[in-house]
C-alpha cells in the first residue's frame, strides 16, 4: 500500500539521529512535479547514482569562498566524458581503451608538460629524457 504525506510549504525532517531512508525496492527517486530527474540505488552491492533524463548531467557543485563552482560534470551526452574545473591530482593515472591516444593541450601556444618528482625520468617509448639529457634504449 503507498502512503503520501502533502503539504503546501516545506517538508523539514529534524532528527537528533540519524534519518534513515529504507527503500526495500533499493531505489530512491527524486522527482519534481512528478518528472523522476535522478536517482540513488543499490544494484547488486554498488552504490549507483543515476540522472534520468536523457542527456541530462551530474554536476557535483559547491562553494569557493561565496562563489558557487561546478567541480565536477559527467556529461552524459559525451558518454560520462568527466570535465574537472580544477587540478586533478592522483596516485597513478592509468587510461584504457583510448579511441584516440592523444594527450593535447587547449590552450593557446599553450606548452604540455611532464616533469617526473625527484630523480625520476620521463619515458616516452624507448626515449628517455632526464634534465637536459635524451638518450634511447633502442638501437
Amino acid at each position: 500500500m503507498s502512503k503520501t504525506i502533502r503539504t503546501s510549504n516545506n517538508l523539514t525532517i529534524d532528527a537528533a539521529g540519524d534519518v534513515i531512508l529504507d527503500a526495500d525496492n533499493a531505489d530512491i527517486k527524486l522527482q519534481d512535479g512528478g518528472t523522476e530527474f535522478g536517482r540513488i540505488s543499490r544494484v547488486t552491492s554498488d552504490l549507483v547514482i543515476k540522472s534520468m533524463g536523457t542527456n541530462n548531467d551530474i554536476l557535483l557543485k559547491g562553494l569557493d569562498g561565496s562563489s558557487t563552482i561546478t567541480a565536477l560534470k559527467l556529461d552524459m551526452s559525451e558518454n560520462g566524458n568527466a570535465i574537472f574545473s580544477g587540478n586533478i591530482t592522483a596516485t597513478d593515472l592509468t587510461a584504457n581503451s583510448l579511441t584516440t591516444n592523444e594527450i593535447k593541450s587547449n590552450g593557446s601556444n599553450a606548452d604540455i608538460s611532464i616533469q617526473p618528482s625527484g630523480t625520476g625520468d620521463v619515458l616516452l617509448g624507448a626515449i628517455r629524457v632526464n634534465g637536459t639529457t635524451i638518450d634511447s634504449s633502442d638501437s
